[in-house]
């Protein structure tokens, strides 16, 4: 017999998925990754680039102002002891020059004035054009040679911002001297000037210039003989006067020292008898003889010098034209340094 079930539902088929996308197995193998290669590090140091060298000149420091005004005071002071040294070789007691003070002063202390110095010491100063003798003393600018060595000497030692000085190379007075003591100061300056320097008292008016003449040409080749500072020499004098024989032949003379060493006839040898009047000296002793002849007012000086050596060659003396056989004149040849 059949049984029917009542109320009873039939089973619906089985309904498909609402995801279509296939479901992908997950494999069960593991995937391996992709091996990283190692660098290897480099055994070798690498040698870095080197910086260019600049091969220009490197630039200088600045001099400090202290260090350049150092060296200028050292020059300047080189240079005044040098001329300073020159000038007392030569030394003139009595002297005249031509001084023009340069400075904020008022105008009649800037005149030029003519200063003579006796015995070292100024003994009157007078304007050049007028002859008249200052009122004022220049605030004490009118002074001798020798003071105006110590006016630079000061400006050195004190330090000043600016020597400038020029020299007389014969002489070694200064002619052109320029003291700045302060360059951040104003009218503090001094200038001077030295000019028409001659040794011995002043030609009187009216008289020749030929002994001024005389004087500047002794003074000029007496400087160059002291320049060469000889200390031995030797050479041949020959005395020109009214004397007799045996004193105006030719004689050597040798000279050591400021002395005269010996005397002896050039063509025996021997020694004279006689000191010959006192005229057998050294060379500087002639140069004496030509200056007291200047400064005695001689009527006539007549002199050579040797261009090399300064020494007087050949010399006229006449002291008084209006008197005979009172002339004297000598010769210097052979000279020789070292004797």
């Amino acid at each position: 017999a059949i049984s029917i079930a009542c109320d009873s539902t039939p089973a619906s088929p089985a309904q498909p998925s609402a995801d279509p996308t296939p479901v992908v197995p997950t494999p069960t193998t593991a995937v391996k990754p992709i091996p990283t290669l190692a660098i290897p590090t480099p055994t070798t140091a690498v040698k870095p680039i080197p910086t260019p060298v600049d091969t220009a000149s490197p630039t200088p420091e600045p001099q400090d102002e202290s260090d350049v005004n150092a060296e200028h005071l050292r020059e300047a002071q080189a240079e005044l002891d040098k001329h300073r040294n020159l000038w007392m070789s030569n030394p003139a007691a009595t002297y005249s020059f031509v001084l023009t003070p340069i400075c904020f002063c008022p105008q009649d202390l800037l005149d030029p004035v003519t200063v003579l110095v006796v015995d070292g010491v100024v003994a009157s100063v007078t304007y050049v054009k007028s002859g008249k003798v200052p009122e004022h003393d220049g605030y004490g600018r009118y002074v001798t040679i020798d003071e105006l060595f110590d006016t630079i000497q000061e400006a050195i030692d004190g330090g000043a911002s600016q020597i400038t000085a020029a020299y007389d190379p014969q002489v070694g007075y200064p002619t052109d001297v320029r003291i700045d003591y302060d360059t951040r100061m104003a009218d503090e300056e001094y200038t001077f000037t030295a000019s028409a320097y001659t040794a011995g008292a002043p030609v009187p008016d009216g008289e020749s210039d030929s002994l001024a003449k005389a004087q500047a040409e002794l003074d000029r080749y007496r400087a160059l003989w002291s320049s060469k500072s000889v200390d031995a020499y030797s050479f041949v004098l020959t005395p020109i006067c009214f004397c007799p024989v045996d004193f105006v032949v030719p004689v050597t003379i040798r000279v050591k020292g400021e002395a005269v060493a010996s005397v002896t006839f050039v063509k025996t040898g021997k020694a004279p008898e006689h000191d010959g009047f006192g005229r057998y000296v050294t060379i500087d002793q002639l140069f004496d003889v030509i200056q007291e002849a200047i400064e005695g007012g001689a009527s006539e000086v007549a002199v050579t010098y040797d261009p090399e050596f300064g020494y007087p060659t050949e010399a006229r003396i006449d002291y008084d034209t209006r008197m005979a056989d009172e002339e004297y004149m000598f010769t210097t040849t052979d000279y020789s340094p070292g004797g």
